[in-house]
């Protein structure tokens, strides 16, 4: 039986069984290597933001630190101020102010446009009160803050840059906290502003429960602060950090823009030259008889409409008006589509590309001529609203545009064409603004008032006060009356909510 200290025996002729294993000298056996363990893939909301909205290494400049503070702070006020007015003009500038000194000392021209349309958009509050045209040109106006800062090359970046600016906020994040480690003294004002926010939260929040508790306390807080309530108070703290990181927001893509132009621009796999000409000629085609027939239509009079149709002319007109409006959108869907398909690597294929879109941009701009007239015919029918002051705005841009694609087809490159639409754009929203639809809606109805002795007073007392200055064309009793309705739903009009367009409404008197 063999035991722990006994070696096993061995079989005849085998070695024994202390030189079974050899002997090493001086170095242990090696392992036998093992393959590298690869890095884990990330996912691909990851691999995307990584890509396309990538985050600064650097650090904030302090004075940038100091003003989006600064600039959260005064758009804290104006949001909670009432009816915008000259404060969210204030707001909106510095915004751009703050941010345009971080970005790139590059495209000095395309920055130049873009700050001068944006400053016209953020000046529209100061000036007119209609509330619709206001919160257009406003949010308009920080997407074009974003995209002078960022300048975007395709249509890819306009469109889904705003939609990607609310993770700039996140990425910004480590770049003010390095830009607050390296700040001068952070040791000492660190905790002081630390403190500072702790104490005005502890005051604001204990004050607030102790006046709702209390009526002789709420009149103390009223008597201390009398242009703040505690509820007010307690809101504004609440805002006041996603305002911060709105606007660290902004100054983190004018650090490190956003590379949305990488998406889809791989190059489209070409189709064959009778895949995209036969649907083109066809659609030509169609378009040209429609032509014809309102040539026919039109020309022929109201007499003409009515013998072949049973309608009015103005019924004729509202019937087709808003099918030519998609028309219009779905034909520059087409030609994009048909202008990034169709190959253009010989002559016959650039000149039938050429024929084929020109045609088309052609036929399309006499269909918004049309759709113009119908709405024209219209409003000499029925009057003026809101809703058909913006379609025919809209409409007369789409021309535009169309003008526009039949100049980039000459030569068939556009990479100036994204940039030249969205910044029409803006000026058609900006020319809206200057034309004043409120007070044109007023005027133009005057005139039907003048003409027929009808006019819908109420619809012009439910508009906002741009109407003020039109309304000198009505009876002195009907003129006060509209007076004495805009007084009723008149909003604020001092400090941050000044506005033109309600002194002038002051001034002129209304009771409601």
């Amino acid at each position: 039986m063999t035991t722990p200290e006994t070696p096993t025996p061995q079989e005849p002729g085998s070695p024994p069984w202390h030189a079974a294993a050899p002997v090493m000298r001086g170095k242990m056996p090696m392992a036998a290597p093992y393959p590298p363990a690869l890095p884990p893939r990330p996912d691909p909301i990851t691999a995307f933001m990584s890509r396309h909205v990538p985050a600064s290494r650097g650090a904030a400049p302090h004075w940038a630190l100091a003003g989006v503070a600064v600039v959260a702070l005064l758009a804290t006020f104006v949001l909670t101020s009432g009816t915008p007015g000259i404060g969210m003009t204030v707001t909106g500038i510095a915004v751009l102010a703050l941010t345009l000194p971080l970005a790139p000392r590059d495209q000095l021209a395309v920055r130049g446009v873009g700050a001068l349309l944006t400053v016209g958009l953020f000046c529209v509050p100061a000036f007119l009160d209609n509330d619709e045209l206001v919160a257009m040109c406003v949010l308009t106006g920080f997407a074009a803050t974003a995209a002078t800062v960022a300048p975007p090359m395709r249509f890819t970046g306009f469109i889904l840059g705003p939609l990607l600016a609310g993770f700039e906020w996140a990425l910004g994040l480590g770049w003010a906290r390095r830009g607050l480690a390296a700040m001068p003294g952070r040791r000492t004002a660190v905790p002081i502003l630390r403190t500072f926010v702790i104490a005005v939260v502890v005051l604001v929040l204990f004050g607030a429960l102790f006046a709702s508790a209390d009526p002789a306390f709420a009149e103390l807080v009223e008597a201390v602060t009398p242009t703040m309530s505690p509820g007010l108070a307690i809101g504004r703290l609440i805002l006041l950090p996603f305002l911060v990181a709105g606007v660290l927001g902004f100054a983190h893509l004018a650090v490190s823009p956003a590379r949305l132009d990488l998406i889809g621009a791989r190059p489209a796999r070409k189709v064959r030259l009778w895949e995209w000409a036969v649907p083109l000629t066809l659609l030509n085609g169609l378009f040209a008889a429609f032509v014809a027939v309102q040539a026919v239509a039109f020309f022929g009079g109201a007499d003409y409409v009515e013998r072949t149709t049973g309608l009015t002319f103005a019924e004729y007109a509202r019937g087709g008006f808003w099918q030519l409006c998609w028309i219009t959108l779905l034909t520059l869907a087409v030609i994009a589509v048909a202008a990034r398909k169709a190959p253009r690597a010989e002559p016959l294929q650039r000149l039938l590309l050429r024929v084929l879109l020109g045609v088309l941009c052609v036929l399309s701009l006499v269909v918004v001529a049309s759709a113009l007239h119908r709405m024209t015919l219209y409003e000499d029918a029925y009057g003026l609203t809101r809703l058909r002051v913006w379609i025919f705005t809209v409409e007369l841009w789409l021309g535009l545009v169309f003008l526009l694609v039949m100049v980039a087809g000459v030569r068939l490159r556009a990479r100036w064409l994204p940039r030249a639409v969205a910044a029409t754009g803006a000026a058609a929203l900006l020319a809206l603004a200057a034309v004043n639809p409120d007070a044109l809606i007023a005027d133009r109805n005057i005139d039907h008032y003048a003409k027929t002795g009808k006019i819908d007073l109420l619809y012009l007392g439910n508009l906002s006060d741009d109407v003020v200055p039109a309304l000198d064309g009505l009876p002195a009793e009907k003129r006060q009356d509209v007076l004495d309705w805009l007084a009723c739903y008149q909003g604020d009009n001092g400090g941050l909510t000044w506005n033109l367009s309600r002194t002038r409404a002051e001034a002129a008197g209304g009771d409601c």
